[in-house]
Formats: structure tokens, C-alpha cells, sequence
């Protein structure tokens, strides 16, 4: 079997990103995780307020139920 090397279209050296470039890259990164953290703090934020939301509107069709039969025999 035959070693082969670089197959690319330009000079290996030429790939390498400087250190403007790396900075860049990383601050990016550190960015991206803080956007992602935040959007799994808004997305906790929204299935609690669903659960609740939830639980009220049982709640309030409980009380609308019982209110109607307490006031079907009354009258």
C-alpha cells in the first residue's frame, strides 16, 4: 500500500488560522455557550409556565363544574 499525503488544493501551511483568527473562534464558542445556556434557562422557564397554566385551567374547570352543580340544585 502506497503513503499518501496531502491531497488538498493548497499548501498545508496556508490552512492554518492565526491568532486573530483563534481568538476569534474561541470567543465565538464561548458565546455560542452562553447563548445555548440561556436558551435552556428560557425553555425551563416556558414548560413551567405551561405546567401551571396547566394546572390552573383544571383547576378553574373544577371550580366552574362545581359551582354549576352546587347551583343546579339550588335553584
Amino acid at each position: 500500500m502506497t503513503k499518501k499525503g496531502w491531497l488538498g488544493p493548497y499548501a498545508l501551511a496556508a490552512r492554518h488560522a492565526d491568532d486573530v483568527t483563534l481568538a476569534d473562534l474561541v470567543d465565538l464558542r464561548k458565546r455560542l455557550a452562553e447563548a445555548e445556556r440561556q436558551r435552556d434557562n428560557a425553555l425551563d422557564a416556558v414548560v413551567k409556565l405551561q405546567r401551571e397554566k396547566s394546572r390552573l385551567e383544571d383547576w378553574f374547570n373544577h371550580v366552574v363544574r362545581t359551582s354549576n352543580t352546587v347551583l343546579k340544585y339550588k335553584l
